[in-house]
Parts: C-alpha cells; sequence; structure tokens
C-alpha cells in the first residue's frame, strides 16, 4: 500500500478487510480524538522537508543500533581480557 492508496483510505468511510485493514481503522480511531482533521496526500517532490527528515531519522537510526551493537562487542571483548588477565594472575600464584 503506497501513501496516497492509505491517504484515500484514511479519508474514506466503509471498512477495509484486508490486512491493512485494523491498521488504518487503529488510525481512523485516533484521528477521530481530534475535532478537525485533514488527511491530504503531498508527493515527495512537494514535501521534500519532511522526506530528508525521515532519511535523516533513519540514518540516525542505523547509526544508534551500529554503536550500540559495538558497544555490546567492546564490553564482551573487555570482560573477557579481564578474565584472561585475572586468570593468568592467578596461575601465576
Amino acid at each position: 500500500m503506497d501513501a496516497q492508496e492509505v491517504i484515500r483510505c484514511l479519508n474514506a468511510s466503509e471498512e477495509r478487510m484486508d490486512s491493512d485493514g485494523t491498521l488504518i481503522a487503529e488510525a481512523q480511531t485516533y484521528l477521530r480524538l481530534f475535532p478537525a482533521v485533514i488527511c491530504q496526500y503531498a508527493s515527495r517532490n512537494c514535501n521534500n522537508v519532511a522526506h530528508c527528515q525521515a532519511k535523516r531519522a533513519f540514518l540516525f537510526k542505523v547509526l544508534a543500533d551500529y554503536i550500540k551493537e559495538k558497544s555490546k562487542e567492546t564490553t564482551s571483548n573487555s570482560s573477557k581480557l579481564q578474565s584472561d588477565h585475572t586468570k593468568q594472575q592467578e596461575s601465576r600464584r
């Protein structure tokens, strides 16, 4: 389902019975919490700022996940080195 179809579904009154129907219904429920809502499709060309922000957010998440993974590896390696060092000291006694 592309963005244009999502907007069309959000603005529709009939209920969808496919796999996306549950998500559309949930979004419509949240939209009804507001006194007035307009759901309107904007192409990527017209919405370049939001597109760039989404791209940056995605890249930030990729970077954050990478740093998190490297941090785990470093912690694991550090623990192993410390354990090896302790074993060496104990074997010298």
